[in-house]
């Protein structure tokens, strides 16, 4: 059949032609695939969503109601937009070309392809599993010849990947570095592969109209570079998104469903009629949201503070949700079932419930917004939920689902109860205040999202999941808490500021990087799992707060990235313990309100001055390293054991025990000393005053080093000069 009109009746979904020109017609009926052969085909859709295939030859293909895909393949093809949202695949490499008419953006998309065995697989029109496997071994073969011609370089993926993502990369190669774009008249020219020549057989695009559209006009008058409006235009294109620039935009929605997102700058959206979408890069939980509907971006040079008008869903980096939101104050707001939702409450006293779908809770104004908070009333409903009471006291039920609870500051700020439900209070004032919670399964706080497990008010043992990030809190009792290998949180008692009923607990943070509060009474905490000197493991950087009581931090004899400590005082009750590895340092622990430090078998060296209380030292009896340690200017315990070890005990009595080795004692320049044997012979325990009010007792002490002079225990005398 050749040089025929075809009438198609609605009876076949895929129709191959097989003569040269033909002119077909698409039923009003049925959606159909229709593929053109190597003639100049004329192709006219119909009503339902078609497929339209040029094929070889000088093709043009018109979008009939639907919303329809139009692929003129090799030739010189012009593709006419219909009235639903089309797209509009070309082709790269071989397109000849080509002329796109009616192309509306915003709600069209334009598809970057190889060839149609690209197509068939992007668009996923394969008959068979079989078909689908010899197109990919095809299309793997097609991308390497191409790719030799073209690009000649590594696409970056590995060998399994397969052959739709190796055209894919192919594709974003091409676009990022051989795409010319060029306003010509009232036209946008778009050409692939001009920058190698003439005869490389690449493809001209030209998009009628699109020279003037505002949309476009807006990207290329602002001040961002060239490169980065040719990417805004072209994501503009292929998603069929209206895009911003990184200033200030105002941007116009159709009588359509539209998608806007603005990018940076502060914005004003206007999504007209249609259900809209307004989309931010960033998770809903750093936004604010004010005043029907300013949408703030808490991360700086990000989205900036945007005007939403006509906006009736956002999008985030969590997902897409329908928007509902209260006013400045009582609200009863109540999420639709099925559809994920976000409700915001604002200022007042609001009632929240959430639906079946995924939805978003926010009592006040969001993350961190804690102006004028109310006492709200949050329930999530089924679903897995994300619920937020912000400022106030607020009752938060997650429901069904597995549900998160959020607040606004570090977990080392709050503290839980347990009734028959948790009770959460926010040690700092003005900012999340006392809130009821129940029914969840995950805690966020800025350090992270933590699963949940908690212990009661006796003696409990609890031990987080590998690969599950936990947050476990012993609540009253002498409590075992042990940590896997995620990044998780370890509370001995209630948390912050909490004494009453405290436990001795025990704390081993295990691997990752932890954080670990004592709380009241004294607490025993390894800051990563313990691990004996032959099978030694990573040390890790962790936050480590005893709490209240006489508290211990005890680190492993060995590990695989570390042979010794080094510890230097950051605050008055605060000190970094660094790990070190031929003296570099592999982590770094923050300890606060911890009385003992047990340190490695390697040549640890500390530094308690600064603290302003005293501190025990406790060495390990394996190994024979040399340990450097500096006490504070109150009553400290050192013992240290093999090794040739430098103590500096400072001011305070002391109590210094050098173990074996050549030890030596230092103390200041022209200090004068008095040494006498303390207690019974056999104890070999000394006094030393050095007249300033400060008495230390010593043990297996070899030396004393005052200035240049050095005092010997095993001659009774200072081996430089006289005693002054």
């Amino acid at each position: 059949m050749a040089n025929e009109r075809v009438n198609l009746d609605g009876t076949s979904s895929y129709i191959k032609l097989d003569g040269q020109d033909n002119l077909v017609f698409g039923s009003h009926k049925a959606s159909e695939h229709i593929l053109g052969k190597a003639g100049d085909d004329r192709i006219i859709g119909g009503n339902g969503e078609d497929i339209l295939e040029g094929n070889r030859g000088n093709d043009t293909l018109k979008g009939g109601g639907g919303e329809d895909i139009l692929f003129g393949g090799v030739g010189n093809d012009t593709l006419l937009g219909g009235e639903g949202a089309d797209t509009f695949a070309m082709r790269i490499t071989h397109g000849g070309k080509n002329e796109i008419q009616g192309f509306k953006v915003g709600q069209d998309t334009l598809q970057f392809i190889l060839d149609r065995q690209h197509f068939l697989l992007e668009n996923e029109l394969t008959r068979s599993d079989k078909q689908e496997s010899r197109l990919e071994g095809r299309l793997n073969e097609k991308v390497d010849k191409l790719d030799n011609k073209f690009l000649k370089e590594d696409l970056g993926l590995n060998n399994e990947a397969s052959g739709l993502e190796k055209a894919n990369a192919f594709v974003e190669t091409a676009i990022e570095r051989h795409l010319t774009m060029e306003v010509k008249g009232n036209n946008l020219e778009l050409t692939f592969f001009d920058d190698l020549g003439k005869g490389n057989k690449g493809t001209t695009i030209t998009l009628n109209g699109l020279g003037r559209d505002e949309n476009i006009a807006r990207i290329l008058n602002s001040d961002d570079d060239a490169t980065t409006q040719q990417d805004s235009i072209i994501e503009m294109l292929t998603t069929g998104k209206l895009i911003g620039t990184s200033g200030t935009d105002t941007i116009n929605g159709t009588e359509l469903d539209d998608v806007i997102e603005a990018k940076g700058g502060n914005d004003h959206l206007n999504g007209g009629d249609g259900e809209d979408t307004a989309v931010f890069s960033g998770s809903v939980l750093d936004y604010h949201f004010q005043n029907r509907l300013t949408v703030t971006d808490t991360v700086l040079n990000r989205d900036g503070k945007d005007q939403l008008d006509s906006i009736e869903n956002l999008r985030f980096s969590e997902g897409e949700y329908q928007l509902e939101v209260g006013h400045n104050a009582y609200d009863k707001l109540t999420a639709q079932d099925g559809i994920d939702t976000l409700l915001i409450g604002a200022q007042g006293h609001d009632d929240l419930y959430g639906g079946s779908g995924n939805d978003v809770l926010f009592g006040d104004n969001g993350v961190g917004f804690t102006y004028k908070g109310g006492n709200d009333y949050l329930n999530g409903g089924a679903g897995n939920d994300t619920l937020h009471g912000g400022a106030g006291n607020d009752v938060i039920d997650g429901g069904a689902g597995e549900d998160t609870i959020v607040f606004n500051g570090s977990v080392l700020d709050y503290s839980f109860q347990t009734y028959g439900y948790i009770k959460v209070v926010d040690a700092k004032d003005n900012r999340d205040g006392i809130d009821n919670i129940s029914n969840f399964e995950k805690l966020t706080f800025e350090e992270g999202t933590f699963t949940w497990m908690r212990g009661n008010n006796a003696s409990n043992n609890i031990t987080a999941q590998d690969g599950v990030d936990t947050i476990m809190v012993g609540m009253h009792g002498h409590d075992t808490l042990t940590g896997g290998n995620g990044n998780d949180v370890l509370i001995g008692d209630n948390g912050s500021d909490f004494t009453y009923q405290g436990g001795d607990d025990y704390l081993d943070g295990g691997a990752g990087q932890d954080i670990m509060h004592g709380g009241a009474g004294d607490d025993y905490i390894r800051a990563d799992e313990y691990a004996p000197a032959h099978k030694p493991i990573y040390a890790e950087s962790d936050i480590i707060d005893g709490g209240e009581g006489s508290d211990t931090l005890w680190y492993n004899d060995t590990y695989k990235n570390a042979d010794s400590l080094n510890v230097s005082v950051v605050d008055s009750d605060t000190f970094n313990v660094d790990t070190m590895l031929a003296e570099e340092v592999t982590s770094t622990d923050v300890a606060s309100n911890i009385e003992t430090l047990i340190g490695t078998r390697g040549s640890d060296t500390i530094d308690f001055s600064g603290l302003d209380h005293g501190m025990t030292y406790l060495d390990k009896a394996s190994g024979a390293a040399t340990d450097t340690v500096t006490g504070t200017a109150f009553d400290d315990i050192i013992k240290v054991m093999n090794g040739d070890d430098v103590i500096t005990g400072g001011d305070g009595n002391d109590y210094i025990d050098g173990g074996n080795g050549s030890d030596t004692i230092v103390y200041a320049a022209n200090t004068s000393i008095l040494v006498t044997v303390h207690g019974a012979a056999y104890r070999n325990e000394y006094s030393v005053d050095d007249g300033q009010g400060n008495i230390d007792i010593v043990k297996n002490i070899e030396h004393i080093e005052i200035g240049d002079d050095v005092y010997n225990f095993a001659l009774g005398e200072f081996t430089d000069q006289a005693v002054a």
